[in-house]
């Protein structure tokens, strides 16, 4: 999903920010979040923007907010290889996961 030359997406699990919430900082990725200056989407992941997400960043939330493994599927996955011009489902973000995987339906 990220293209060479191209700055990656801002969108980052939480776990990323573990370390951070030890003293003197505290949770100061709560105060952003509270500040709406970031969002947090679902469980597992932080959109570190205030504006709502594009879609090639719905499909990294999809992704890293799963459990592991998680991948693309079907017309998201061909849109992320580069294929476009699909019908309704395309509109859709599509993730294959492990049978009985836990998800949080996730906005847009």
């Amino acid at each position: 999903m990220c293209t060479r030359g191209r700055l990656p997406t801002p969108v980052l699990p939480r776990s990323r920010f573990a370390n951070a919430a030890s003293p003197p900082w505290g949770s100061w990725y709560h105060h952003e979040i509270a500040a709406e200056r970031w969002r947090g989407y679902g469980r597992r992941t932080i959109l570190i923007q205030n504006a709502p997400p594009t879609r090639e960043q719905l499909m990294w939330i999809a992704v890293l907010d799963m459990e592991r493994p998680a991948a693309l599927a079907c017309h998201t996955a061909l849109e992320a290889a580069g294929f476009h011009g699909f019908a309704k489902e395309s509109t859709l973000v599509h993730v294959l996961v492990p049978r009985g995987a836990h998800y949080v339906k996730l906005p847009g």
